[in-house]
């Protein structure tokens, strides 16, 4: 540290306007460009506009990609990083916090402050705060026990706007002002003393970090407004919203994007009416239900939104997808056959693959997900065969899965032998039906009865659909389903 304590003080890029007084509105309007981005060149309201131009856009074969993760960075390491933009916490989770402003001052440059964020705000709770994994207990902002008298913390929970600029142990400093505010940023200042005799930090700024749960969600069912729900939460009205770990909700809330000060700072920017609330809520129900969360932390700026979108719901075992200019989803969970195709609803030719294709027949899932009880870094768990699968392909045949904002053991084999159950189903089935079938909608169970196809009282998925002017018809993309599969994914 004392290497460390020769060098001058420096501010991080543009973030440094914070400390002019201009605040969180100049950071708001960076991340609102950011947040907007959305769907590979379309923004995420694009869907709920552009109707069958965005379902061109965003095909199926993009809604199932699975997503590669975070490109902000690890949010376990203490960073500095102007191009991230803003971080975006879900959940319980770990932050070590996105670095804003480092400042030396003090006698001999004795003391040394950091400001860093670690969500967009606000959130639910900055929970203990960990120096090198151990968690250290402040009284006024003071450090007790080990680093007293050699640590201060003040931190904030990100209301819009905040009443103060957080502050350290000897109130405003170079750089740093009572005007310098982080408005609706869930942020803490991290202040330490020089120790001449090297015994505080022996090798230099310790690494930091804390559990934080993070922002509120909009919930339907909790909406009396909504058919069915009861309660005050109103979307778009965050002061209404609810603290939760549910996937679904935190799709919707995304979709929906975070708003301070009129602008758009993260997600999507849709409209109310864009979002299918419906399979939405039907989704909620089934995460509840399976126990399935999502937590951990993505970044306005680094993150595309359609991405950080697809990453939220594959940790509830969602899929994100434009239906009728709307967005909705479909979701893994048992379905009940709502309806039946025969061969006198075809109006042109049935398209059936013989076998999936030989590199989605994978027989073994090794799954990666995010574990406290490995320091919250992203590991790779036991490899989880199918038995039946390998007999018949003739020996293992495993693909590694990525879930980046799966923080649970048991969710991410499900999820995990979901995608290896889902890739042995016959993908691409083709319907092009009459129009007397055109109010079935994608993540509908339909049971197809076309004999001359090979396809006798076999339940399907609808995946896609796509109205056809010519014929006055609607051709339906789908995938078969297996029963029995759900009760081996879920077991």
């Amino acid at each position: 540290m004392a290497k460390a304590l020769r060098t001058a003080a420096f501010v991080v890029g543009a973030v440094a306007l914070v400390a002019t007084g201009v605040g969180a509105v100049v950071g708001a309007t960076a991340a609102a460009a950011a947040g907007s981005a959305g769907i590979g060149g379309l923004s995420i309201a694009g869907v709920a506009s552009a109707t069958q131009a965005a379902a061109a856009a965003l095909s199926i074969a993009s809604a199932v990609a699975t997503p590669k993760g975070s490109l902000g960075g690890n949010p376990t390491e203490f960073t500095i990083d102007k191009e991230s933009g803003l971080p975006y916490a879900m959940g319980r989770t770990y932050s070590a916090g996105k670095v804003v402003h480092r400042q030396y001052y003090g006698p001999k440059n004795s003391l040394e402050s950091w400001v860093a964020v670690h969500s967009i705000g606000p959130v639910k709770s900055l929970g203990p705060f960990q120096v090198e994994k151990k968690t250290v207990s402040f009284a006024g902002g003071a450090a007790q026990g080990t680093y007293s008298g050699y640590m201060w913390l003040d931190e904030q929970l990100g209301a819009c706007p905040e009443g103060r600029a957080l502050h350290g142990p000897q109130g405003p400093f170079p750089g740093w002002t009572s005007a310098s505010k982080l408005s609706g940023l869930a942020a803490d200042l991290w202040t330490l003393k020089f120790d001449s005799k090297g015994k505080k930090y022996p090798n230099g700024v310790p690494e930091r970090g804390r559990i934080l749960e993070g922002v509120f969600v909009y919930d339907p069912r909790l909406d009396s407004t909504y058919p069915g729900g009861q309660g005050g939460c109103r979307l778009g009205q965050e002061a209404t919203y609810v603290y939760s770990e549910n996937p679904a909700l935190h799709a919707i809330t995304w979709a929906y994007g975070r708003i301070q000060n009129g602008v758009l700072i993260a997600g999507g920017g849709m409209k109310a009416i864009g979002i299918d609330l419906p399979p939405f809520v039907e989704w909620a129900n089934v995460c509840d239900a399976n126990n399935w969360k999502v937590g951990g932390v993505v970044y306005t700026s680094a993150d595309n939104g359609w991405d950080i979108l697809k990453m939220i719901c594959q940790a509830g075992g969602g899929e994100p997808m434009p239906v009728a200019g709307q967005l909705s989803v479909t979701f893994n969970a048992p379905k009940v056959s709502i309806g039946r195709i025969a061969s006198a609803d075809i109006i042109g030719d049935v398209d059936v693959p013989g076998t999936a294709s030989r590199r989605a027949r994978r027989n073994t899932v090794i799954a990666k997900v995010r574990l406290e009880s490995h320091g919250w870094q992203v590991v790779p768990l036991n490899a989880i065969p199918i038995p039946d699968y390998v007999a018949v392909d003739g020996g293992s045949r495993p693909r590694e899965i990525e879930f980046p904002l799966v923080q649970q053991v048991d969710q991410g084999a499900q999820l995990g032998l979901y995608e290896i159950l889902n890739g042995r189903e016959l993908e691409g089935i083709l319907l092009p039906c009459q129009s007397t079938m055109i109010g079935y909608r994608p993540g509908d169970c339909l049971t197809v009865d076309i004999p001359e196809a090979a396809l006798v009282a076999r339940d399907v998925v609808l995946r896609n659909r796509e109205l056809d002017s010519a014929s006055v018809g609607v051709t339906f993309t789908c995938r078969s389903e297996t029963e029995s599969k759900h009760s081996f994914a879920l077991g």
